[in-house]
């Protein structure tokens, strides 16, 4: 057998709970975002219809180039109410952007990015594991096993929900 490659002690951390709450609350904040963007839209098509007294897509073709800040050209030339109307608009707009960038600056500085292709790769790894061994916690039977083990080259894993004992044994 070969010694398991994912990680270099060949260590892994379950800790189910925390990742499942926080897979949770990036979809929440997802969900909420594209709630939000749709909001928007709506509101936006809806408040230029009345405003402007256009049609639906001539209202939605002047949202959206508002909302992106594209700024082609106005369908209908904006009265002060019209004008008012755009800059709330273009605030919110902009006010979704700052939103979803920051959720993602969050998501990359968090090390959520990281900790998911790291979850993958292992999950990758331990699906394709064969008569290896587990070891659950790491206590000082456990780090003699792990010696033995990784001195015989087998394949095997040690779980550790003990975060300082975790990084011990993966330094």
């Amino acid at each position: 057998m070969k010694n398991m490659e994912i990680l270099d002690c060949t260590t892994v951390q379950l800790n189910y709970q925390a990742e499942k709450e926080q897979c949770v609350q990036r979809h929440s904040n997802a969900i909420y975002l594209i709630i939000l963007i749709i909001l928007l839209i709506t509101l936006g098509t809806v408040g230029y219809m009345v405003l402007l007294d256009v049609a639906f897509v001539d209202a939605l073709y002047m949202t959206v180039i508002t909302v992106s800040t594209v700024g082609f050209r106005e369908i209908e030339n904006l009265d002060a109410a019209g004008k008012l109307f755009t800059i709330v608009i273009i605030i919110s707009g902009l006010g979704l952007v700052a939103y979803a960038f920051s959720q993602l600056a969050a998501f990359l500085a968090e090390g959520e990015f990281r900790r998911i292709l790291l979850n993958r790769r292992v999950q990758r790894r331990l699906q394709n594991m064969k008569n290896h061994y587990i070891i659950c916690g790491a206590g000082q039977t456990s780090v003699s096993l792990f010696e033995q083990f990784k001195r015989s080259h087998a394949e095997f894993i040690i779980i550790e929900k003990d975060p300082i004992r975790f990084e011990e044994l993966h330094n």
